[in-house]
């Protein structure tokens, strides 16, 4: 297949956001849509450490739109990603896909996910010497379904509050889009009807527990376990695929992380263990009637007892869109 690529420009930029413009009067390739030929300024001229969703990072949400303004595919909760990149087949597969993925945001040379934090951080980058690359179809089950597509797309990128990010960065020179014309023979896409999965975030909150001696210090022996139940009502109706669970982490750069164990020794020195990210996944693949009932026990180590932690929920959820009426939904019936 002979292709060429063709560079398009933001049709507005600022430094909250970006909407880029395919106008659909040429044939392109739906999964090798990217941003590219543009660099980052770090002011302080410090290393910086993207965290595990590597340049990512730079993305708050991101929206796929057709021409009537409808809104085909979306992310809001960009942790995903960092799941998408370790879900690879094997090890090495993995930690070649989170380099190409992150483009030099740092790979990843340990198997045990509780070193990755580690590794990267010993490998920091200076921010003022990257020239960056975001794969955006890689963001979109939407796009990575299809092949060859001729549709008008508008794809509008909320970004990061890069000024609250470690050190703090910007764009020196702003990203260019780069999409691929097909310059042969090979038909668009005949499927009127594209089945993807699009990710639905929910949380619920808790508290820890106290884990504190008479004399203030903290022994984990007097851990107590927080037993919750909750009802998600953001499924109904709806083909649940896989369901991710993690406890959110508060730190502005690399959200998926647990908040691991710190407590003082008998040398009265802080320890901290930490494993980074750390989620469960239970594959549901099944329609929802009604609410899902979550229950969960918990054992959350920390000596912020005032503090609400978070359980994030991200779901795959089956959709739809019927290009010949723009008509978005929630598949309900496989094959539907």
């Amino acid at each position: 297949m002979e292709n060429k690529s063709l560079l398009i420009l933001p049709a507005s930029i600022d430094k909250y956001r970006a909407h880029y413009i395919i106008s659909g009067n040429y044939k392109y390739l739906t999964k090798k849509i990217r941003l590219s030929d543009f660099s980052l300024l770090n002011s302080q001229q410090k290393p910086i450490y993207f965290g595990g969703k590597g340049i990512y990072s730079l993305i708050k949400s991101i929206q796929f739109i057709n021409r009537e303004g409808i809104v085909i595919d979306s992310m809001t909760n960009t942790d995903y990603l960092i799941l998408k990149m370790m879900k690879q087949s094997n090890p090495v597969q993995r930690d070649i896909y989170r380099y190409i993925y992150q483009n030099m945001s740092n790979s990843i040379e340990t198997i045990s996910p509780a070193q990755v934090e580690l590794t990267e951080e010993q490998n920091k980058q200076d921010a003022t010497k990257i020239g960056g690359y975001i794969d955006l179809s890689f963001c979109s089950d939407y796009l990575m379904s299809r092949n060859i597509s001729n549709d008008f797309m508008t794809i509008s990128i909320e970004w990061a509050d890069l000024s609250s990010v470690e050190n703090g960065y910007e764009f020196s020179k702003p990203p260019s889009m780069y999409v691929d014309e097909v310059l042969t023979a090979q038909p668009v896409d005949s499927e009127d009807v594209i089945v993807y999965s699009t990710v639905v975030p929910d949380k619920v909150a808790f508290r820890a527990k106290n884990i504190a001696d008479d004399d203030g210090e903290y022994n984990l022996n007097n851990l107590e376990e927080t037993v919750e139940e909750t009802r998600f009502n953001s499924y109904n109706q709806q083909i649940v695929e896989n369901m991710y669970f993690y406890v959110h982490n508060e730190k502005e750069n690399g959200a998926l992380s647990n908040m691991g164990t710190t407590y003082k020794s008998m040398d009265n020195t802080n320890l901290t263990y930490s494993g980074t990210h750390s989620y469960t996944c239970v594959g549901l693949n099944k329609m929802v009637i009604g609410e899902i009932v979550l229950q969960f026990a918990s054992k959350v180590i920390t000596p912020d007892l005032n503090k609400v932690f978070f359980l994030q929920t991200l779901a795959e959820v089956k959709r739809f869109y019927k290009r010949s009426t723009n008509q978005v939904g929630n598949l309900t019936m496989p094959g539907k």
